[in-house]
């Protein structure tokens, strides 16, 4: 059943990212569902269990966006990351879930636009890169205690 729960977030997350808030936008920019909730899930679930979330999660990202996936590593790359991190973490894990979309945050931007430079040959100007970090970031950060609630709820036994 917590497997299934687990699932039906996931697929609503991921239709909610690529279908409103992709049109719903502040100057072009949207939070990232997924990664705060592979931030999220990592910090307060199994390894092997938040890994796999991960990698479900930029897969079916990346079925619903460009496809090349660059959502898949970067989902997987930021859950082994998370989970090398947490268990030297002395504090609640609330605050480590604030501080890893902190500083996670800006690495998947750049990450994207660097992917986008070198793979599709787009360019990105350095104003709407610098909008899109600080926009994104924060509001990734305002969603993150709302998300984890909800998947606290999920999650629960």
């Amino acid at each position: 059943m917590r497997t299934l729960k687990i699932s039906v977030y996931l697929l609503a997350m991921a239709v909610l990212q690529s279908v409103l808030l992709a049109r719903v936008t502040w100057w072009g920019v949207y939070p990232d569902l997924l990664l705060v909730s592979v931030i999220i899930l990592t910090v307060f679930e199994k390894d092997l269990a938040a890994i796999s979330f991960a990698g479900l999660a930029g897969f079916t990202q990346d079925l619903l966006s460009i496809g090349v996936y660059l959502n898949t590593l970067v989902k997987i790359t930021v859950a082994a990351v998370i989970v090398l991190v947490k268990e030297s973490f002395v504090g609640r894990e609330k605050s480590l879930v604030l501080w890893l979309v902190l500083v996670l945050s800006p690495v998947c931007v750049a990450i994207e636009a660097l992917a986008l430079t070198i793979i599709l040959g787009q360019t990105m100007s350095l104003a709407f890169f610098c909008l899109n970090l600080f926009i994104k970031t924060g509001l990734n950060l305002a969603l993150a205690p709302l998300l984890t609630k909800l998947i606290r709820s999920f999650t629960s036994e």
